[in-house]
């Protein structure tokens, strides 16, 4: 990369530099502590005998067992986006290429250290034509190397917790290798005379285990007894350390590779969306209710209705009684004498039945 070591300006290596991002996901997933990387076994076996401390430390063992898990959780998050901003996402250095040519047009106005900048620009900016390449062997091979040692490096030092599992037995060549000059805490140590070879803390535990009763199966010739309870506890804080990596590397992936949080700045922006909250879910639903409900149906459908029933029923009305209005005498003579006949005959109806 032409001496960059900014991620932001990086992206898609793996396409680029295969050696590099192989060896990388090896790194990446023992400082996890992923197993069978070599990670895994020296975090989990810190956190184990921190957890386990509880007799010396008290709560303060939980406390500090608490502590390194929190940080091996946030451990793998940015490993996690260490690996997504370098070797995955879209190719970002050619992006790099214009802010450094704009850059260097920047410094070049400034002519108090316009010589100094552009020196400095020229031996960091990347070429025209640049394009990504693999490193040489010289720093390859050892990339290989420690790739390979951080990937079964580890299998030295698989705890018994571990090993019983798959009928192994006790193969922790890091632990025998170390006994006899590390004592652990709360294990009685022999001191022996001149001249002689003092006990190892496996013999000595050996021999105690031996002479106490115990519900553990006995140990094999030359290994060290273990408490099933202790074993047990190892196994589920294994278990839980792993499952808390996984979960760093799930976060650190959907936050770096998703970007979800790009969003926020723009959500802060827009006041929380709390207008279009406001909007979406008082204002809107109180004005459809007004405009469908109070205006069309009520004013426009009731109201309205009543209003303009009563002079369509009157200008029916009108037209019927207009009828009657036909505009000629003759018709006009006739009426009246129509009902000038018809009061006459009333009375004489009347006054004949009541002389009668």
């Amino acid at each position: 990369m032409h001496h960059e070591q900014d991620m932001r300006k990086m992206g898609n290596l793996r396409k680029y530099m295969p050696i590099t991002f192989i060896t990388m996901c090896a790194a990446w997933l023992a400082i996890c502590g992923i197993p069978i990387w070599g990670g895994f076994f020296s975090k989990d076996e810190i956190l184990f005998k921190t957890f386990a401390a509880s007799g010396p430390l008290g709560n303060w063992a939980y406390v500090l067992w608490a502590i390194g898990l929190a940080t091996a959780v946030l451990t793998a998050v940015y490993m996690t986006r260490l690996m997504v901003m370098t070797f995955f996402g879209e190719e970002r250095f050619h992006h790099a290429l214009e802010e450094d040519a704009h850059h260097a047009d920047d410094h070049s106005h400034d002519d108090a250290h316009a010589v100094d900048d552009d020196e400095e620009d020229a031996h960091h900016a990347l070429p025209a034509d640049f394009k990504p390449h693999e490193s040489p062997w010289t720093m390859t091979v050892p990339l290989v190397a420690l790739a390979i040692l951080s990937t079964i490096g580890g299998l030295v030092g698989i705890p018994y917790a571990m090993s019983s599992l798959f009928g192994a037995g006790d193969i922790n060549v890091f632990h025998k290798v170390l006994s006899p000059v590390i004592v652990e805490v709360g294990k009685p140590h022999a001191v022996a005379p001149a001249g002689e070879h003092a006990a190892t803390p496996s013999t000595v535990a050996s021999d105690a285990h031996a002479a106490t009763p115990s519900t553990a199966a006995a140990p094999a010739h030359g290994e060290e007894a273990h408490d099933p309870h202790e074993i047990s506890m190892e196994r589920w804080l294994a278990v839980v350390s792993v499952v808390l990596a996984l979960f760093g590397i799930g976060i650190g992936w959907i936050v770096f590779s998703k970007e979800p949080l790009k969003a926020l700045p723009k959500i802060l922006q827009d006041k929380w969306r709390i207008d279009e909250l406001y909007n979406g879910y008082i204002v809107d639903p109180i004005t459809t209710l007004s405009r469908e409900g109070l205006w069309k149906a009520f004013d426009v459908g009731f109201i309205d209705g009543i209003v303009n029933g009563i002079g369509h029923f009157m200008a029916e009305a009108g037209n019927a009684v207009r009828s009657l209005q036909v505009g000629f005498v003759r018709s006009y003579a006739a009426i009246i004498f129509l009902g000038a006949v018809a009061v006459i005959g009333y009375f004489i109806y009347y006054g004949l039945k009541l002389v009668g």
